[in-house]
């Protein structure tokens, strides 16, 4: 595959993966096995690996992982989903997010928010 944004993505994809892997049970996935079936387009699913892993963020590592180029998810949502995950957004601007109209602004709107969000947990850490 030539080097492009989503075989980036792939890679992370595959160090999340990696990271879900390191203490799965021997009995889940024979290691080679395993290794050879997420090369070859075919990993097996990280809540086989860890049943209690986060469903989202298993989600996100089939989709980091797709072997399709075209059907893979693309790094500006992947970012997107991992903030969702971390922060989730209030009501109206989530709204505004998946509208249509959602533009530069919208984005500057969102931008806003994390930071002021950000500014409130350091300073309840007394890290300011």
């Amino acid at each position: 595959v030539p080097p492009l944004t989503k075989t980036d993505v792939w890679s992370c994809g595959l160090l999340l993966y990696r990271l879900i892997d390191q203490d799965a049970p021997e009995d889940v996935m024979e290691k080679v096995d395993g290794w050879t079936a997420v090369f070859s387009g075919e990993p097996v699913p990280p809540c086989n690996l860890r049943p209690n892993f986060p469903s989202g963020l298993a989600k996100l590592c089939e989709e980091m992982l797709e072997y399709n180029v075209d059907k893979r998810i693309t790094a500006q949502e992947a970012l997107l989903r991992v903030q969702f995950m971390l922060w989730p957004l209030p009501d109206e601007l989530l709204q505004d997010c998946m509208s249509e109209e959602a533009n530069l602004q919208t984005q500057m709107r969102v931008d806003t928010w994390m930071k002021e969000e950000l500014r409130h947990l350091l300073k309840d850490w007394q890290w300011f």
